[in-house]
């Protein structure tokens, strides 16, 4: 893909004459391939997946008898941040305000997919 037609479907989803439905889909496809470049990068990185890394990163939180390996650690040191991934970090910079206009509107988008919740525990490096 050459550069100029990089920068014209970069430009693409704020273009006003595109209908809103293509344009907030795009923005999906953005943030869903910034997720996935995370997760490639973590395992690419620091040679476990991202659900593996995020348990690795908790283990001295907890009040338990685990102690995280030499090996273990080795591969925290090496790995890019965040731990538990691009898109929970980001949500958490939010306001209040965006964060509940996104939940409602994620929620009728969901609604109408008529989606199976319970996915909503699967991590996305899990997908």
């Amino acid at each position: 893909m050459s550069s100029s037609s990089q920068n014209t479907t970069a430009a693409e989803p704020s273009n006003p004459s595109t209908p809103p439905a293509t344009r907030v889909l795009r923005q999906f496809r953005v943030v869903f391939n910034a997720v996935k470049t995370h997760f490639r990068q973590v395992e690419r990185e620091a040679g476990v997946g991202g659900a593996q890394l995020w348990a690795l990163s908790v283990i001295d939180r907890r009040s338990v008898s685990l102690r995280i390996q030499p090996d273990g650690a080795e591969v925290l040191r090496s790995a890019p941040l965040p731990f538990a991934g691009v898109l929970p970090d980001a949500l958490s910079a939010l306001d209040a305000a965006t964060l509940e206009r996104l939940e409602r509107d994620l929620g009728e988008l969901i609604a109408l997919l008529e989606a199976d919740e319970s996915s909503a525990n699967v991590l996305l490096s899990q997908m």
